[in-house]
């Protein structure tokens, strides 16, 4: 299963565009979300969601001011394997 570039772009716009309006330091994305913007290939437990590109995501978040994490606490049990992603806000020193 591909994501059509399309698609993966308008869901990256739309994500970049969710950030740069947040006021909270503090917020959780859906993994499905994340997965549309930030497409890694198949997900080894699910047929219909991608796998997240980490690397991608990582490089995203630190080149504008924001650290993730999988947010595993927040999983709904019956998606355990594709948690939401918790961003938390870098304050400048």
């Amino acid at each position: 299963m591909e994501i059509d570039d399309k698609v993966r772009q308008a869901c990256f716009a739309k994500f970049e565009s969710q950030m740069q309006e947040e006021k909270r330091t503090d917020i959780l994305i859906s993994y499905n979300q994340l997965s549309m913007a930030f497409p890694g290939g198949t997900h080894s437990d699910y047929i219909d969601v991608f796998s997240i590109d980490t690397q991608a995501l990582q490089k995203w978040a630190a080149d504008h001011g924001w650290s993730v994490k999988f947010s595993s606490e927040n999983a709904d049990p019956k998606h355990k394997n594709a948690p939401p992603i918790r961003f938390t806000r870098l304050h400048k020193d």
